[in-house]
């Protein structure tokens, strides 16, 4: 029997940057229904028919008697106001569209090609952004049912809409299955598309070739320093015999900011948090997470402390971008 719904109003989520994992409902849309044709069925059955037509839907209400409730799409987008989603076949249209003449080509499509509704890009990255990629390592009959059928409706709407999804499409494939363990490196998830736009990652720069690297308009020398230090007075009765290292920015204009990476023992720290002279007689401040971004491990390298106005670490190479009249006290 044919059983069908309408969207009679729809909420968006509150905070769709932030996952309903960490803050409850913050990227959850919200959507009130009707049914309109058809019986109305329990409430059991409805929470699994939505389900299994919404990829991540959650019947959060329902009146039994008038058919009438709300659901949740969590981490998702709603359907839009005015759409009648057919809940035993999947077709999604909406009610102005019901009844053009164009919906009558239907009868000579042919009865093996799913047609999807049209999604502008945005949307379909979220589709892909909360995709259970790894369905097909579930225990669970019913995970590896909808993750299934929600992976032949991507892939089919891709192929719908051209290129672009494709490529959106391969892109999130690569993401989550390049070897490494449980996903791969963070760089190369595709970013949100913005205004219609597609944008794929590109590989991360290498320690040498940004190493070789050289800002325009800065000379070598005030680009490079390189430093060899003695113990100093606080720390010579170390056992390890750590460096400390002071930096004062003078002359400088007050609130130019200046950023610097680090290259310990030959290899670079990247982290967009590196040290920042901003003021006059500014202090360098590294970060302890700093240390666990690096490319290669640094068996050379002993940290002793990271504290306020001073970083201690044995041979140190540091690499100033756009610097002027940096110099060093020890």
């Amino acid at each position: 029997m044919k059983l069908e719904i309408a969207i009679t109003a729809a909420t968006s989520a509150p905070a769709p940057d932030l996952p309903s994992h960490l803050l409850p409902g913050a990227g959850s849309d919200r959507a009130t229904f009707r049914v309109v044709t058809g019986e109305v069925p329990d409430r059991q059955t409805m929470t699994e028919l939505l389900g299994e037509a919404i990829v991540d839907a959650y019947l959060t209400d329902y009146n039994e008697e008038t058919g009438e409730g709300h659901f949740v799409v969590v981490d998702g987008d709603a359907p839009e106001v005015g759409a009648v989603i057919d809940l035993s076949g999947e077709n999604v249209e909406s009610l102005e569209l019901r009844d053009l003449d164009h919906i009558a080509t239907e009868d000579h499509i042919d009865a093996e090609v799913d047609v999807y509704p049209s999604m502008n890009i945005e949307k379909y990255y979220h589709n892909l952004d909360r995709h259970d990629w790894y369905f097909t390592f579930s225990d669970d009959p019913s995970v590896y049912k909808q993750g299934n059928k929600d992976n032949e409706r991507i892939h089919g709407i891709a192929r719908q809409h051209g290129q672009d999804y494709l490529a959106l499409l391969e892109a999130f494939s690569k993401h989550h299955f390049s070897g490494e363990p449980w996903g791969t490196a963070r760089w190369d998830k595709p970013a949100r598309p913005v205004n219609g736009v597609l944008v794929l990652p590109s590989a991360p720069e290498t320690a040498e070739e940004e190493q070789s690297r050289t800002p325009v308009g800065v000379a070598e020398s005030e680009f490079l320093n390189s430093f060899t230090f003695a113990p100093s007075p606080e720390d010579a009765h170390t056992p390890d015999g750590s460096h400390a290292v002071k930096f004062v920015d003078e002359p400088m204009d007050p609130g130019l900011s200046h950023k610097a990476s680090l290259v310990v023992a030959g290899y670079e720290i990247p982290n967009p948090h590196a040290i920042m002279f901003a003021t006059h007689s500014a202090i360098a401040v590294v970060p302890a997470a700093v240390l666990v971004t690096l490319h290669k491990p640094l068996s050379a390298v002993i940290v002793a402390a990271v504290g306020m106005g001073f970083f201690h670490l044995r041979n140190l190479v540091v690499r100033f971008e756009n610097a002027r009249g940096l110099h060093v006290q020890t």
